[in-house]
């Protein structure tokens, strides 16, 4: 340790790096990490054509850009078959009806739904937190469905959105349905 004495400002560069790097490393170990965002199917409804992108919250970008209106063409398409399951990407809906799939329904979040998730997700609350519930709120609040063969959206948690989603047990003939979701590549 003579280099120390030699040379003191050496030992303090050395001692605060150290605790730099202590301290960098017990925030890695504490901080949640995201979990990957899992693919999900969502229909273009410029083309009709079912695509693959990741995580839930729609609409998204669409291959084929943007609606006329201006706003993404890419939401989250609830697919299911009563037969053998098999991979959507790239289908057509008519393609996608040909082989016995069709969609049940597709989802978006409102914008205000949007940022409370960004904000959910970069925040970490205690059960008591009440920012937490008031969050879940908006979220729920904000999470609409319709069928394609309508303009209107309803809520998530709504009696019509029920009727959506359970559609697809009458269309089985008694079978249950099978969801699609697509294999990471």
């Amino acid at each position: 340790m003579q280099i120390f004495r030699k040379y003191p400002i050496a030992g303090v560069v050395l001692a605060g790096l150290c605790l730099t790097g202590a301290a960098f490393a017990m925030m890695r170990t504490t901080m949640k990490k995201a979990p990957p965002e899992r693919p999900a199917y969502f229909i273009d409804l410029n083309t009709e054509r079912i695509f693959v992108a990741g995580g839930d919250t729609s609409p998204v970008r669409a291959p084929s850009g943007r609606l006329p209106d201006g706003g993404d063409a890419g939401f989250r398409a609830y697919i299911y078959t009563c037969d053998q399951p098999f991979d959507a990407r790239g289908l057509t809906l008519e393609q996608l009806r040909n082989k016995g799939g069709d969609i049940a329904y597709i989802s978006m979040y409102t914008p205000e739904s949007r940022e409370a998730q960004v904000e959910l997700r970069g925040t970490a609350f205690s059960d008591e937190d009440l920012r937490l519930y008031d969050l879940m709120k908006i979220i729920r609040a904000g999470h609409l469905i319709r069928s394609l063969d309508s303009e209107a959206w309803v809520q998530a948690d709504s009696e019509e959105a029920y009727k959506l989603e359970m559609a697809p047990h009458d269309r089985c003939d008694g079978l249950s349905p099978t969801q699609l979701s697509p294999q990471r590549r």
